[in-house]
């Protein structure tokens, strides 16, 4: 199996007032402990999850 890749992107990367950041894990149990470890620190700067409705496209390759 493959690596994980987590991407994580702040601000606003438009206008370059923001930035983007890609780590690289070896295996998937060190992801998803890393995304875990993101969650707490954003709890405790008072960040609330949203629910936003993914929309899907269709792409016709043929």
């Amino acid at each position: 199996m493959g690596d994980w890749v987590l991407s994580e992107s702040w601000g606003n990367t438009l206008n370059n007032k923001g930035s983007v950041h890609h780590t690289i894990f070896h295996c998937y149990h060190e992801a998803r402990a890393q995304l875990r470890e993101i969650s707490r620190k954003q709890k405790s700067l008072g960040f609330k999850k949203t629910v936003s409705k993914e929309q899907q496209i269709e792409l016709d390759f043929g």
